[in-house]
């Protein structure tokens, strides 16, 4: 970004005797000069090309809210986007020795060609290709925020023959270019019911574009090959249009442990998100008493594991444990107490979660040890930083 710059002549930049200068992707707002060139001054056979930059929001006292042009130099707009730059945002200075050369191709420029002030000069411009005098349709400038809306027509505008932008489509125009395939996920944890060993539960996961090209989907994938298993996955690679979707199911087939986590990642040519992960969560009971809910025994759980500085930890505490006093603590792998967790009041039966903030101990490995009514369980934890 070049922002908030001021000069006498050329705001931010000066380009002179013989120079070249490229800038591109580039954000360039708020310069101001006193005299000519808010954002650029130059002269003498000088040269400068700006490739997909947006100049908005630049200011020059005497002319050339975005440049000003003295003799021999050459600027260059290329796929960019020129707003709000007040009036004669491009101004040539009239010298003895000669006149600027104007050089614009598939761009927005506000005002189109009244944008030029050539100041009395003739046939300055030698090239005015493409160019747009559209609204760009930022997201919100007040804000500074220049991304392109969806109906910008400054998307898939750009010169056909530069570099495709990241998601694959013709170039825009502007230092931000739209993607046009956006994947949709639900990220929350999908958490199955309480299931009984021996049985199985389900859960399902749609997956969208939101886009306005096809996305393609890689891989989908869990990162554990246990107990939680994907029933169906279309052959991959594929294309998913605009506006379509698909459903993941998953199985839950508990093993003789109290809780289970899992992660499926799903990777697409998404240049936003091209690896989004969810994560699994089932949980193992031993029986069910009558007619009456779920009956958990003592179990133990955190989640996210890994994690970094906030985890949640879930536990059952039984009917035959209720208001038992409870010690809940986090160990390192030498035994040595690093924080203390228990309640400060005696719980009734039931589920119970807490918020554990590891902020102050250093990241590794740690066991959460939980202790009542004479039984004990442990979890292993790893803490990342």
């Amino acid at each position: 970004m070049i922002i908030n710059n001021q000069a006498s002549f050329g705001g931010a930049l000066a380009v002179l005797h013989g120079a070249r200068m490229l800038v591109e992707n580039c954000l360039i707002m708020g310069n101001t000069a006193i005299s000519y060139g808010g954002v650029a001054y130059g002269r003498d056979r000088a040269r400068i090309d700006f490739v997909n930059c947006t100049i908005y929001g630049n200011r020059a006292e005497e002319g050339g809210g975005a440049i000003a042009a003295s003799f021999g130099f050459s600027p260059l707009f290329k796929n960019s986007i020129l707003w709000n730059n007040g009036a004669g945002q491009i101004y040539c200075v009239p010298s003895g020795n000669g006149w600027p050369s104007i050089y614009a191709l598939y761009s927005d420029i506000e005002g189109g060609r009244d944008a030029v002030d050539l100041n009395g000069g003739n046939d300055l411009v030698e090239r005015w290709d493409e160019i747009l005098n559209a609204d760009p349709r930022f997201v919100d400038p007040d804000e500074d925020d220049f991304h392109l809306r969806a109906n910008s027509p400054c998307i898939d505008a750009g010169d056909p023959d530069s570099p495709r932008d990241p998601d694959g489509t013709r170039a825009d125009m502007g230092a931000y270019p739209f993607h046009q395939r956006d994947i949709d996920v639900p990220t929350e944890v999908i958490v199955f019911p309480p299931t009984l060993y021996g049985q199985s539960s389900m859960r399902s996961l749609e997956v969208s574009n939101i886009g306005w090209t096809p996305l393609e989907i890689d891989s989908i994938y869990l990162e554990i090959v246990a107990t939680i298993e994907i029933d169906s996955i279309p052959r991959l690679p594929f294309n998913l249009g605009p506006g379509e979707s698909f459903t993941l199911d998953f199985t839950f087939h508990p093993l003789p442990v109290e809780a289970l986590w899992n992660v499926v990642n799903i990777e697409s040519d998404d240049p936003d998100e091209p690896i989004v992960r969810v994560g699994l969560r089932g949980e193992v009971i031993e029986s069910v008493e009558g007619d009456s809910p779920l009956a958990p025994t003592l179990s133990l759980s955190a989640f996210p594991n890994p994690f970094n500085s906030a985890m949640t930890i879930e536990f059952d505490v039984p009917v035959s444990m209720a208001g038992k006093i409870m010690d809940m603590r986090v160990v390192d792998l030498a035994g040595r107490i690093m924080e203390n967790l228990t309640p400060t009041s005696r719980l009734e039966a039931g589920r119970h979660l807490l918020n554990w903030d590891a902020n102050r101990i250093p990241a590794g490995f740690y066991l959460i040890q939980l202790e009542i009514g004479g039984h004990a369980l442990q979890r292993k934890v790893v803490l990342l930083k």
